[in-house]
């Protein structure tokens, strides 16, 4: 499974498909700035409008020439898109920005599916709870290390899920995609691979702000 980089033209391209299509703002070391959608793309000049989705404006720190990524995900998609482009103007509620290039994971790819080994709890629909650990989480999905037999297409609630210290406990309902390989044989669990699912909107930018900034941290981990 690979990724996919293109070049200015078809990040335009990308933008007029998808207008007003939901995106999440990041700095350019992944700092969470703003949720926006996609807006009117002027071709000419290449550049795109981005307008302020949830918030009573844009963060005063940002600023023309700054670099900035939109990073989003279609509906019912494993593809991950990050458009990179630069600010020309900043106002109360939108910004315009030139764009670069775009990016296109495929859901499972490390760059976003990061380690986490925290412990949750997983409500089946039978109403049983059980605490397991968490192997890896991305913007679409979590991996789970379990003793208990699940199987795919089964529903589940993640609970009590923190993604940074300190940070926000999610409780996510899920769907158990897949069982990933044989069960270890010295600890009697396996890891199963779950997608989030019937996410708000405020889950979702929540959940992207926590994983990018968790991403910040090993990133900043690894240059020490």
């Amino acid at each position: 499974m690979g990724e996919e980089t293109y070049g200015g033209k078809k990040a335009i391209r990308f933008a007029l498909e998808n207008g007003g299509l939901n995106i999440q703002a990041m700095s350019e070391d992944n700092e969470y700035l703003f949720s926006a959608t996609i807006g009117k793309v002027f071709v000419c000049g290449e550049e795109l409008r981005i307008d302020l989705r949830r918030g009573k404006e844009i963060p005063e720190t940002l600023e023309e020439r700054d670099k900035i990524k939109l990073v989003t995900k279609k509906k019912k998609s494993d593809h991950i898109f990050v458009i990179k482009g630069e600010v020309t103007e900043v106002g109360k509620t939108f910004i315009y920005v030139t764009l670069n290039d775009v990016e296109e994971y495929i859901e499972g790819r490390k760059h976003f599916r990061l380690p986490i080994r925290n412990e949750c709890f997983v409500r089946r629909s039978d109403g049983s709870q059980r605490k397991e650990l968490t192997a890896d989480i991305s913007l679409t999905g979590i991996c789970i290390i379990s003793a208990d037999d699940y199987e795919p297409g089964e529903e589940i609630t993640v609970e009590d899920l923190q993604i940074i210290d300190e940070g926000r406990l999610y409780t996510l309902p899920a769907r158990v995609v897949r069982k990933n390989g044989q069960r270890d044989e010295m600890t009697g669990k396996n890891k199963y691979g779950c997608c989030f699912e019937n996410l708000t909107e405020r889950e979702e930018d929540m959940l992207c702000h926590d994983i990018f900034a968790l991403q910040q941290k090993k990133m900043r981990a690894r240059e020490i």
